[in-house]
């Protein structure tokens, strides 16, 4: 819209400036399209002004009116002529929005500039295994995340369900994520357990999910492991990775989803990852589920 208005009001300026260089009787022979209708410069100005009232803050719709206040005196006091108190209006009223413009640029810039936080869903949940509500809890990540102040620096992945081994590496490789957040069951060693060929339990090693994560040192910043006895995971990921969360006992699908909503509410919203992992706690705690202590954050001190 900007621009369109800034072209509009240049070419009003362009036309007035040449027709300040004609006598009266060259004006009178030129055809109607290089001539100035005060309808064009009013219509003109009515966009410009419903533009700067729409888009804009107070202060440059009253920088508008002041300029509007101007012309109204030179009209009042004759400066100049007719065309000259126009084109030097015009020119006012086309630097300003020039000045708009080149802000809504910088502003633009800044915008595509801005690196989104990518947020991969990893889970897995064995037919040998106890159920979980893991399609519940993904959607709570999603709702968050949605309703969050900064919803658009936030892209959650397409989520990663009945994980296996190589789908679990070839995810974190095509998606790169930021976040990356693990639900479903842990062994009592430490384990996280994805799904074999037929969707049965097949714990994975510590040392080598830790290994996936030390290739991809550097573009995951925090990792959530919402897991049973998954803080001996943790702490092996925590060598690669600046942010980790693990649990540090049993956990109940209540207390692992309502972690998963006070994490996800307070980065969308800013927060930083140690002070999400808090809320996350609090949520469990908030809703009496007695399991707030569960949760465990691990961070290296050079984590951003």
């Amino acid at each position: 819209m900007i621009d369109e208005l800034v072209g509009f009001g240049q070419d009003i300026l362009q036309r007035l400036e040449n027709l300040l260089t004609l006598s009266y009787a060259q004006m009178v022979a030129l055809p109607d399209s290089q001539l100035v209708r005060i309808e064009e410069v009013d219509a003109w100005l009515d966009r410009v002004a419903a533009h700067i009232q729409a888009e804009w803050t107070a202060d440059e719709a009253a920088r508008l009116e002041r300029r509007r206040q101007r012309f109204r005196e030179d009209i009042e006091r004759q400066r100049g002529t007719e065309i000259d108190r126009a084109f030097r209006f015009t020119k006012d009223v086309v630097g300003l929005l020039a000045e708009l413009q080149k802000r809504s640029q910088i502003q633009s810039t800044k915008e595509s500039t801005v690196v989104q936080t990518s947020v991969l869903f990893v889970a897995a949940d064995p037919s040998d295994a106890a159920r979980l509500r893991l399609g519940e809890e993904f959607r709570e990540i999603q709702s968050e995340l949605e309703r969050g102040r900064l919803r658009d620096q936030f892209v959650l992945e397409l989520p990663q369900l009945a994980t296996r081994a190589r789908d679990l590496s070839g995810a974190l490789l095509n998606y790169r994520p930021t976040v990356v957040h693990f639900s479903g069951h842990g062994t009592e060693a430490g384990a996280l357990v994805l799904e074999d060929a037929v969707g049965r339990a097949q714990p994975a090693p510590p040392e080598a999910v830790a290994g996936l994560f030390e290739v991809l040192a550097g573009t995951v910043k925090c990792v959530v492991l919402n897991a049973c006895f998954s803080e001996v995971q943790a702490m092996a990921i925590a060598n690669h990775v600046p942010h980790v969360i693990g649990m540090n006992n049993s956990v109940s699908d209540l207390a692992a989803i309502a972690f998963s909503v006070g994490f996800y509410q307070a980065i969308g919203a800013g927060a930083t990852y140690q002070v999400a992992y808090r809320m996350g706690c609090l949520q469990i705690d908030l809703r009496g589920i007695g399991e707030g202590l569960k949760p465990v954050y691990m961070s290296d001190s050079s984590g951003d």
